[in-house]
């Protein structure tokens, strides 16, 4: 005698067939692959654009240096007039032709420096500094402001309002 089970086979009817799932696997897997595509490339695109942030910010922190050791070496070539209006030194036309021009120079040298780091506060406190050794002629006629952006405008403006010129 056989039993009910063993005449119907291993695949018979009334047993439940196997779950088989054929493509809907790999759908889920090439649907996953996609959004890591997705997640990979923008992934790529925020450390792209974050070396090119840093590369901008070291080369422009780089030309602002480049600029103020140009005006630096003239400095050192120029001591009688880096140092500012001496109210007792008697200057000669051409020494305020020379003083006009130098500190034209480094107002701009600071207009170049505040272009590639306006936000950097060493850099700020540098210029005020300069403005403050040399206030006699950002209070003067001979410096026009409208000339100049309107950040170096402020800085200069801050340091004449201090009331120490």
């Amino acid at each position: 005698m056989t039993s009910s089970n063993e005449a119907k086979g291993p695949l018979s009817l009334d047993a439940p067939a196997p779950v088989v799932r054929t493509g809907n696997n790999s759908v889920v897997w090439a649907a996953l692959a996609g959004l890591l595509q997705v997640a990979l490339a923008i992934s790529a695109g925020v450390i792209a654009y974050w070396q090119v942030t840093e590369q901008w910010a070291v080369q422009n922190e780089q030309a602002a240096r480049d600029a103020f050791k140009d005006f630096l070496k003239i400095s050192m070539d120029n001591p009688a007039i880096s140092g500012g209006l001496l109210s007792d030194y008697e200057y000669t036309e051409q020494d305020d032709e020379r003083y006009f021009w130098y500190v034209t120079l480094m107002t701009e040298t600071f207009e170049q420096v505040l272009a590639y780091v306006p936000n950097v506060q060493a850099w700020i406190d540098l210029l005020e500094l300069q403005v403050d050794i040399h206030c006699e002629f950002y209070a003067s006629e001979g410096f026009q402001p409208e000339l100049y952006s309107t950040r170096l405008q402020t800085v200069v403006d801050k340091v004449l309002a201090q009331g120490e010129c």
